[in-house]
């Protein structure tokens, strides 16, 4: 019992291809027996080749966790490689707004230029609370 499987492909190739390269076509699609393809062909074949190591190849491989060097090494690395995908929505004074990974690098970048301005340099710990900068550094967030 002939059925269609992707006949339509297999006859625009027919039809579009030369009468040279038709002969060297040995099989005729609409002719071909699927189902005995599928019975005694396929099937036994994965039975044969793919089943008896499917639950092996699918069984939960043990991750490899990398530890980044520092919270910059991970932020850097987060913010590249989701990039266009949005990473906070804010409503402010009505209005939503949304920010990608990439805008929050670019906010941050130029919150560290701002700061490294004010002389605030690496490896220096710094009470944000109760420091004076620390206004300046949220009003110039906001204003971002």
């Amino acid at each position: 019992m002939p059925t269609s499987f992707a006949l339509t492909t297999c006859a625009r190739y027919l039809i579009a291809s030369a009468k040279t390269k038709q002969q060297l076509l040995t099989w005729d699609p609409e002719k071909f027996d699927w189902y005995d393809y599928w019975m005694n062909i396929h099937m036994p074949g994965l039975k044969k080749w793919v089943l008896p190591t499917l639950e092996e190849d699918m069984r939960a491989q043990p991750k490899r966790v990398y530890t980044y060097r520092d919270l910059l090494e991970m932020f850097e690395t987060t913010t590249k490689r989701h990039e266009t995908r949005v990473a906070m929505r804010i409503e402010r004074d009505g209005h939503k707004e949304q920010y990608t990974y990439a805008d929050l690098r670019e906010l941050a970048t130029r919150a560290a230029a701002f700061f490294a301005s004010q002389g605030i340099k690496n490896g220096r710990p710094r009470n944000a609370v109760q420091s004076q900068r620390a206004r300046v550094g949220h009003d110039l967030l906001r204003r971002c």
